[in-house]
Order: structure tokens, then sequence, then C-alpha cells
């Protein structure tokens, strides 16, 4: 079974607020399904998400 996390707890580890989280969902940027009335996320969709949207260094050109 996968681990899972509620949007508060995306938002804590992510350092966002929790509407930034839920509009991340909404746009459909990070995986959630709804359980109840409450979204949840898993650690693979979360993983997926940091390793989507973290700056390589070869991304980075610092033109002088």
């Amino acid at each position: 079974m996968n681990e899972t996390y509620t949007l508060n707890e995306v938002a804590d580890y992510l350092k966002v607020s929790r509407k930034t989280v839920l509009r991340y969902v909404k746009e459909r940027k990070i995986k959630a399904f709804k359980f109840g009335n409450y979204y949840r996320v898993t650690k693979e969709n979360l993983d997926k998400f940091m390793a989507e949207n973290t700056l390589e260094e070869e991304k980075i050109s610092i033109k002088k």
C-alpha cells in the first residue's frame, strides 16, 4: 500500500500554502485522488512532481 499525504502535509513539505497545493492539484500538476471529501496525494505522485519541477544544474545557464 502506498503512503498518502493530505494537502496540508504536502504544503508543509513543499513549504507552500495549502491553497497553492490545491491549485496544483486542480491544474493537474500534482496527481491526487479524493477520499471522501478530502484530497490525498501518494508518495509516488509527490516524488514525481518533485522530480519534474527540480532545477538541474544543466538547465541553469548564467549568462555574463
